[in-house]
């Protein structure tokens, strides 16, 4: 029989609990996933459990069931749980604590990091609080920022038809730039429209900045496009990887030490990204796939054969079991 691990959280940050619920579903012999979470995000990744909605007693149970818990601690407005490490301590539903009812169920948890501006700007206070306990994150800059966390990799289900890639033919006739910010304060979304506007309309291409739309209407219009501008932080985000898959070329800058931890669990030695440092080189890449268009598609297929190859989520589904198999070990 499969064991039982439940996501909780408040939030689901770039649709990280629902695709890590889709892959074990699809790819796991070991363990089934469900998810309950409190407040839905502009993208309406779908879940089974949100605590407003489904019944309390439902909730209950589902926490009764399960093996593992994985806790989100990310509330609204990117702020972590709590600055005092205390919100969902106190957060109560109908009179139901969330937490103090996992705390007496003793079963193991595991604390999954998000990124937020609050967490990588206070990260020493959050590295006390959390020293302890089992900790996955997914992307590299946290990795750093937590060594002893476990890093999870964002999965994409490359089977989805949306996360295909949609042939030259059928996708718009000019070339099309795309920008989606889950939060243009840390997307360089500023940088990215000065730069359209430095570029200005020399070249025959179109350059839209995608918002406020579901996850499934976003990757249907990202689809059709050409190239993609996810950010310039320093680390890759989900939207890179969903690009990737879709084979469209992503405009995304590595820090070095993020890029090496993201290529060790990758198992190779390049990403499928077009790589910048800054905002001058990005500007640069785009003005020569604009000038040499014939390049996107090479350069759309090299893409879609890196997730294939190397973040297949089958792949990485067996690398997390082994993991959640040390916390049953050691609860």
């Amino acid at each position: 029989m499969k064991k039982k691990i439940l996501h909780i959280s408040w939030f689901d940050c770039a649709g990280i609990v629902s695709k890590f619920c889709d892959a074990f579903d699809i790819y796991s012999d070991k363990y089934e996933m469900r998810s309950i979470i409190y407040q839905s995000s502009v993208l309406k990744y779908p879940h089974d459990i949100w605590i407003p909605v489904t019944p309390l007693e439902e909730q209950k149970k589902a926490i009764d069931e399960a093996d593992i818990i994985i806790f989100h601690p990310f509330i609204n407005g990117g702020e972590y749980v709590g600055h005092l490490m205390n919100d969902w301590e106190t957060f109560q539903y109908k009179n139901f604590n969330y937490w103090k009812y996992i705390k007496e169920q003793k079963k193991p948890v595991i604390w999954f990091l998000n990124g937020s501006n609050n967490l990588r700007c206070h990260a020493t206070h959050y590295q006390k609080k959390l020293m302890n306990k089992f900790l996955m994150c997914s992307t590299p800059d946290l990795k750093l920022l937590f060594p002893w966390a476990f890093f999870s990799p964002a999965f994409i289900n490359l089977d989805d038809e949306l996360n295909k890639p949609l042939p030259m033919e059928k996708r718009n006739k000019k070339t099309r730039i795309v920008h989606f910010p889950t939060d243009p304060r840390i997307k360089n979304t500023n940088d990215f429209i000065s730069m359209i506007d430095l570029i200005g309309k020399k070249y025959d291409y179109d350059f839209n900045v995608i918002s406020q739309i579901s996850n499934r209407s976003a990757l249907a219009y990202k689809r059709a496009s050409h190239i993609n501008l996810d950010h310039l932080q320093g680390y890759y985000g989900v939207s890179s990887l969903e690009s990737a898959a879709q084979g469209l070329i992503n405009i995304v800058h590595l820090q070095d030490k993020q890029k090496k931890i993201f290529l060790d669990v990758a198992g190779t030695d390049a990403t499928p990204f077009a790589e910048v440092k800054n905002i001058q080189e990005a500007t640069q890449k785009i003005v020569y796939l604009l000038q040499h268009p014939e390049e996107i598609n090479e350069l759309s297929f090299v893409a879609r054969s890196w997730m294939e190859t190397y973040w297949h989520p089958k792949k990485h589904v067996a690398r997390m079991e082994a993991y959640f198999d040390e916390v049953w070990n050691r609860k």
